[in-house]
């Protein structure tokens, strides 16, 4: 594990003790969790499969399923390595849906979800967190033209981390000062909306379409 916030990080909340992992690989750092070409242009379809303690919950950029004692996910669309990503850990997690009646009269939904270590669920404004990628989702699909491809859209604040967010694709990392324990101004509410939407542009300008 690593306490840098590189490869896959490790938290132990001085709190309560839990213990939270998550990781973070750009720009050349999953070479510290598997072998793999670090160059973006490179990509592959990912499965994982997680073995994690009980009571913890894994996610990472596919939906996931637990079965006898092993977290196993979907696997994922052509990738690059840095985009790759797992969480675990005893976290808060809320979930809503989004759904959007298509060009060809399908529709699509997508499962939303939200985290945070437990420590910080009394402050997690999930609701607003919801509603602004709601919104994200409507404005991209209005302008792209083109669905949403990752299937789910997980969201997951954690701990010590190094970066604003990180787009991986189905599981976007934010560091979880994003989640205010007091009262702040609107200038950080939109700081905040501002970076949900940033990484969601990611998901069709960085992840699935890479330079």
């Amino acid at each position: 594990y690593s306490r840098t916030g590189e490869g896959m990080h490790r938290f132990v909340d001085p709190e309560d003790g839990e213990v939270y992992l998550y990781t973070q690989y750009e720009p050349a750092d999953s070479r510290r969790v598997f072998a793999g070409f670090e160059q973006p242009d490179l990509k592959a379809p990912f499965r994982f499969e997680v073995r994690a303690p009980e009571g913890w919950t894994v996610w990472s950029n596919g939906a996931g399923e637990l079965a006898d004692g092993v977290w196993r996910f979907a696997e994922t669309k052509p990738i690059s390595t840095y985009i790759t990503c797992v969480v675990a850990g005893p976290y808060h997690y809320v979930t809503d849906s989004y759904e959007r009646v298509l060009a060809d009269g399908s529709t699509l939904e997508i499962p939303l979800g939200a985290m945070c270590r437990k420590g910080l669920a009394p402050y997690f404004d999930a609701d607003d967190i919801f509603l602004v990628t709601k919104q994200g989702l409507d404005f991209f699909h209005e302008h792209f033209d083109y669905p949403y491809p990752f299937g789910k859209y997980d969201q997951a604040f954690v701990p010590e981390y190094n970066l604003g967010a990180m787009e991986n694709p189905g599981l976007v990392t934010f560091r979880e000062e994003y989640i205010f324990r007091g009262k702040v101004t609107q200038a950080s509410y939109e700081a905040r909306a501002n970076v949900i939407l940033h990484e969601m542009a990611h998901m069709w300008f960085g992840d699935l379409v890479t330079m």
